[in-house]
């Protein structure tokens, strides 16, 4: 059964105060599939996380980064739409990688389209969108795709995220945890700008001691028993870091 939309409650007041007819149903269609997840980590929660760190991105900057804030907003809402819809396991693990700016990508294509999106906006939201993937050959080349990836790597650094993840797992996996807390300690992932490098300099300590105290949770199963596929955005994302050191249509009209 799928859970009803709720009302337009995320934290984009600053990247866009008001938004067009078509953007607004973009976000809409977005919030639809985030509501409707089948990825436990990548819902609602997770989105509402980036927007709220792009707003304090911005009241932090101010306006020195020449950023299209509607452009990162479709990107934000979209760049997860397609993991969404798939609930993860070990067998679609590495293909979920591989894909997931792709599906994302194809889906607001589709639904941008419909709805009469400018192909400048499309191209730059798909851009981000497809850039955003862990698994990169080269970096981002643009401000939006620079800042999506930001404030989605800098979601790993969330203590509650982690540690619904692991705590959702079938099993008590400790050295799925240990290899995931070695890599973010001993790599962690590139970021763009220095506001983000910092933020994760002020959350390291915290995330750090938090995640030992949760280690012996699980050591001693303290954790409930679903089954959910760890995440595995940051490992992933060591790859990345090697290599790049008018009216508005009705979108489920498919006429």
């Amino acid at each position: 059964m799928r859970r009803p939309i709720p009302e337009n409650g995320f934290e984009n007041n600053i990247l866009v105060p008001t938004l067009s007819p078509k953007i607004k149903n973009m976000l809409d269609k977005a919030m639809e599939f985030m509501s409707n997840t089948k990825d436990h980590s990548h819902g609602m929660e997770h989105l509402n996380h980036l927007l709220r760190n792009a707003n304090r991105f911005f009241k932090a900057t101010g306006d020195i980064f020449d950023i299209d804030k509607e452009i990162l907003l479709l990107a934000l809402y979209w760049h997860d739409v397609w993991k969404s819809q798939n609930r993860p396991a070990p067998r679609n693990y590495l293909f979920q990688q591989l894909y997931e700016g792709w599906g994302s990508m194809f889906m607001f294509k589709k639904y941008a389209k419909v709805v009469g999106l400018p192909p400048r906006m499309i191209r730059a939201v798909s851009y981000a969108i497809r850039k955003h993937s862990a698994v990169q050959i080269r970096p981002a080349k643009t401000l939006e795709a620079q800042l999506l990836w930001d404030m989605d790597m800098l979601d790993l650094w969330n203590v509650q995220r982690v540690q619904s993840v692991f705590r959702n797992l079938k099993w008590t996996n400790i050295p799925i945890f240990d290899s995931y807390i070695l890599y973010m300690k001993k790599v962690g992932v590139h970021f763009n700008f220095e506001w983000t490098k910092n933020e994760v300099k002020k959350r390291k300590p915290f995330f750090f001691e938090a995640m030992s105290q949760f280690r012996e949770s699980l050591v001693n199963g303290n954790k409930k028993p679903e089954t959910f596929l760890a995440q595995p955005k940051a490992i992933s994302a060591n790859l990345y870091n090697f290599r790049s050191r008018q009216s508005v249509p009705n979108l489920d009209d498919k006429s």
